[in-house]
């Protein structure tokens, strides 16, 4: 049987059968209402923009930690994240990955798994916004406290490679 060339070239996994699940699950508990649907992806979204806050206050100073929380007031950013849409798992996954990669030196266990959940939700959800993140990811661990800037230079182009190489395995371009 010959395949498509949609078929051929298209994702190892589809990203809008996650939140097909996810509303169907939200609606054994609903009763098929969208307002708790809509409740429910607010709240979702409103943990991640928490998580988010605690991230950039750590690296603004006192007098301007406001603005961290004016970000998250920009209309376009209210609209997105209000609704039972991609954008508030995401935000919910930027904010565990994010809060938990700062917190695992500091307080350990628990804060691994914070990382784990937000990395695979967002891998489940838009995997090119994880394998963007990695990079920087990786040069914030490796820098920060390294003497030999040329040995985490190298670390951190290797770690780049990878992410690129890891793009071209899973684009659906089928770049090669």
């Amino acid at each position: 049987v010959s395949q498509s060339r949609y078929e051929r070239h298209r994702m190892p996994f589809n990203e809008n059968r996650f939140m097909i699940r996810l509303n169907a699950a939200v609606m054994l508990v609903s009763g098929e209402n969208i307002q708790i649907h809509t409740v429910f992806f607010c709240l979702l979204s409103f943990i991640g923009c928490i998580l988010l806050l605690k991230v950039f206050q750590r690296f603004l100073p006192d007098g301007k930690k406001k603005w961290a929380l004016l970000t998250m007031l920009f209309p376009s950013f209210l609209f997105w994240t209000s609704g039972g849409l991609k954008e508030s798992i995401i935000i919910l996954a930027l904010g565990l990955l994010l809060y938990g990669f700062l917190a695992i030196r500091e307080k350990g266990g628990v804060t691994v798994l914070v990382f784990l959940v937000g990395g695979l939700l967002l891998f489940v959800i838009k995997y090119f916004l994880l394998l963007c993140l990695l990079p920087a990811l990786e040069a914030y661990h490796i820098v920060p406290g390294r003497a030999d800037a040329k040995a985490a230079a190298i670390k951190y182009a290797m770690g780049l490679a990878v992410s690129v190489m890891a793009v071209a395995v899973i684009s659906p371009l089928g770049i090669s």
